[in-house]
C-alpha cells in the first residue's frame, strides 16, 4: 500500500472515533439532563419488579424499600403495555420490558404498574421506549388482578435514550 492509501485509512479511521466518541458524549448529556429537577431515576427491573413478590396463595408482597418511595417523585423508562386504546389515553399500564412474559394473557402485579396522568394530560399509544415521571403511590393490599404500584400526576414521552 502506498503512503497516500495509508493517509486515507488513517483518515477515515480517525473519521469513525469520532463519531463514535461524539455519539457517547451525547447519550451521556441526555442521560444526564433527561430526568426532571427534583425527582429521582429509578430502574423498573431492580427496583420495582425484583422487589414485589408473589407467594403461592397468590398473596403480594412488598418490599420495604418500596414503601420508603411512596409519595416521592420518581421518573423511570418501559413500554406502555397495549390496551386497545390508541389516541387520548389518560391511564395506562407501564411495563419494562416488552419481550416480558407479562405481555402474555395474565401479567403478574410485578410486571407493571399504573400510570395515571395528570389532570388534563393524554399521550397516544406507543411501541416505543418511555420516560414517565410523577408521584410514586403504593397499595398495601393490592387485589391479584391490579396494581399494587401507581405513578399519579405523572408526565409521558417518548424517551430521549434508551438507557
Amino acid at each position: 500500500m502506498d503512503p497516500i492509501e495509508k493517509q486515507w485509512l488513517r483518515r477515515i479511521g480517525a473519521l469513525i472515533v469520532l463519531i463514535v466518541f461524539g455519539w457517547g458524549v451525547r447519550e451521556g448529556y441526555i442521560y444526564v439532563t433527561e430526568v426532571p429537577a427534583g425527582h429521582q431515576r429509578l430502574d423498573f427491573k431492580r427496583d420495582f419488579t425484583s422487589k414485589i413478590h408473589i407467594d403461592a396463595a397468590r398473596r403480594v408482597e412488598i418490599d420495604q424499600s418500596l414503601y420508603e418511595l411512596k409519595g416521592k417523585p420518581i421518573f423511570l423508562k418501559g413500554f406502555m403495555y397495549p390496551t386497545g386504546e390508541t389516541e387520548g389515553v389518560p391511564v395506562f399500564l407501564f411495563m419494562w420490558d416488552t419481550f416480558s412474559p407479562g405481555f402474555g394473557p395474565s401479567p403478574t402485579v410485578a410486571d407493571y404498574f399504573n400510570v395515571e396522568l395528570a389532570a388534563g394530560d393524554t399521550f397516544p399509544f406507543c411501541y416505543g421506549v418511555l420516560s414517565v415521571w410523577g408521584t410514586l403511590r403504593v397499595d398495601r393490599t393490592p387485589q391479584s388482578d391490579t396494581a399494587a404500584i401507581s405513578l399519579v400526576d405523572a408526565h409521558c414521552e417518548p424517551a430521549r435514550s434508551r438507557f
